[in-house]
Parts: structure tokens; sequence; C-alpha cells
């Protein structure tokens, strides 16, 4: 069977090396205890090799604190894999394609969940295009302010899936282009990279003057129908601001982020 955007033995799996990443000595036997599953059967799961029940999809998504969008993706997940019956199965799969519009990506593996999650990975590719790079980590590392170690682990990371390239005399040059990754899929992983590049706006707005950055906002009231054509128009703006300013001499590293969300509660309060 096709799988429907991320597997949700990805979203586990990310979940454990986010943790690994915070505490060295992370396991996943504590991984199990924390969501309160044999540790066996965890990796048993996790290798695919065994599934979850529904009820035991929505006990560990309360145990990881899931949002509730969160936690219907995962459950569908479970549920389009491990359904009890051929229709339990569909219905999930149903639910899946009218919510996310039919979107299917290819399961990404635990090396790309932790591409889109930092911010550093593309920062990467992209700095290999400016002028005067060093395919140096330490260069790199001081270039982005980023430890040596994450920026040694990243490196590794976007050789392995080849999105970095290395020449003959050990130059690195970057060698994926237009690198996207799915959209209104609730993620984790990409819910920590916009985290990410939220918290360096914040500190571009104390650390690089006025003629280096550009901060904006346009707060206005909208139909909810007319969201999936913003939308689209968001993205249309996206890709034509990139091509303009593609050009052969390059010198910084930017980022452009696009924030469109609902300030108001109103349909509580009607």
């Amino acid at each position: 069977m096709e799988k429907f955007g991320l597997s949700y033995q990805d979203i586990l799996k990310f979940e454990l090396e986010q943790r690994k990443r915070v505490n060295k000595n992370y396991s996943l036997r504590a991984f199990a205890r924390d969501l309160e599953i044999d540790a066996s059967r965890l990796a048993a799961v996790l290798k695919n090799r065994q599934g979850l029940s529904k009820e035991y999809a929505e006990k560990i998504s309360k145990q990881l604190s899931f949002s509730e969008e969160e936690r219907d993706y995962f459950c569908d997940q479970v549920e389009s894999q491990h359904g009890r019956s051929k229709l339990k199965k569909r219905l999930a799969v149903v639910r899946l394609e009218n919510k996310y519009g039919n979107k299917r990506f290819q399961s990404i593996s635990l090396d790309h969940h932790s591409l889109i999650s930092d911010w550093y990975h593309f920062a990467i590719l992209e700095l290999t295009r400016v002028e005067g790079f060093k395919s140096e980590p330490g260069w790199i590392a001081q270039s982005l302010d980023v430890d040596l170690n994450s920026i040694e682990i990243a490196i590794n990371r976007l050789k392995e899936l080849s999105f970095l390239g290395v020449d003959q005399n050990g130059n690195y040059f970057d060698n994926y282009e237009n690198v996207a990754t799915p959209t209104d899929v609730p993620s984790r992983a990409i819910r920590n990279f916009h985290g990410q590049i939220l918290d360096k706006a914040k500190e571009s707005l104390n650390k690089k003057p006025v003629n280096e950055r550009d901060m904006s906002n346009l707060i206005l009231s909208i139909s909810k129908d007319d969201l999936a054509e913003a939308k689209g128009l968001i993205k249309k703006f996206r890709r034509e601001f990139s091509q303009l300013l593609t050009k052969e001499k390059k010198d910084s590293v930017y980022t452009l982020e696009i924030s469109f969300f609902e300030l108001t509660n109103l349909r509580e309060n009607l």
C-alpha cells in the first residue's frame, strides 16, 4: 500500500531522535517507558514488523502531547495501515485525502526528518553558492553561528543524502535544486523548522541593522473561503521572488519567512 505523507513510524523515529539529541543517554527503552509500551514491541513497530491499534495510537498521541491535528493525522496513519477491517482502512485513507487534498509523498527517512527540522541544513546548501565559500566545517559553523558538532553532523547527513556534493579537490557544492518539504501535513519536524526560523527572525531584530533586513506585517479580515487562494498566492510569490533574486554573484544567505495565520477565535465566541 502506498503511504500517505509521513508515516507514523517515521514520526515516532523522529521523536526518539529529538530526545536523543537533548539527552545522549536517552534510549529506545526509555522512549518505550515514556510511551508506556513494551520496548520489544516498540522496536518491532519502528521496524514495521508489528502494528498498532487505534486505541494505542491515541494513547501514544496523548503521551507525546500531540495537538488535535497531529493526533488525528497520527491515528489515521495507524488506522490506514492496521485497521481491523478493509472498511476502516479505507475510511482512514479517505479522511487523510479529504483533509490534505490527496497529497501523496514518499515516506521520508529519519535523516530527511532531521533535514527538514534544522534550518542550517538548507543554509549550508545555499552557503556553497556564496563567493568566498570555504569547504571547512569550522568556517561554516562560524558563518552560520552554529556549534561545530551540529555542522559536522549536518554536513555528513547532507552528503549521505546526496544533497551536498564533493568535487575531486574536496570542495563542497549544492547538489540538490529546489529542496521542498511537504506542506499542509502535520509534522513536528516542519513545525520545529519554522519555530527555529521565527527565533532567528527575533534575533535579527536585535542584531541586524535595519538596512539589512525587512520586517513587515499586515493584519486584515478575510473569508475562510478564500484561504486556499491566499495560500496559493503566497506560494506563487515565493517562487517568483526566488527566481528574481537568482543571480550568478552572491555574497550572503537570507531567509524569507511568511506567516499567515488566524489571530481570532471567533468560532468559539459565536
